[in-house]
């Protein structure tokens, strides 16, 4: 990140080892990097989402799921619901 702060694998890595690291709002600062340099990326939308129902959020959730089964995900088409 320190070459590229906009790289797409190492930002889905960095918010990967933050939610591991049980550092959840971190991640999702990450995350909505990660979303606003790549609409596309239906992993950051998941992982968005796990973390979200992981903090109760639902609502929200629902939304990030959303957001992948529009990218072609079928599982998160259900959870959308």
């Amino acid at each position: 990140l320190k070459d590229n702060p906009w790289n797409k694998d190492a930002l889905l890595l960095l918010a990967t080892a933050q939610s591991d690291a049980k550092a959840a709002n971190d991640a999702l600062v990450t995350l909505e990097k990660l979303i606003k340099t790549d609409r596309g990326d239906k992993r950051a939308h998941l992982l968005k989402a796990e973390i979200l129902v992981e903090q109760g959020k639902t609502e929200a959730a629902k939304l990030a799921y959303g957001a992948a089964c529009e990218l072609g995900d079928r599982k998160a088409c259900l959870r959308a619901r």
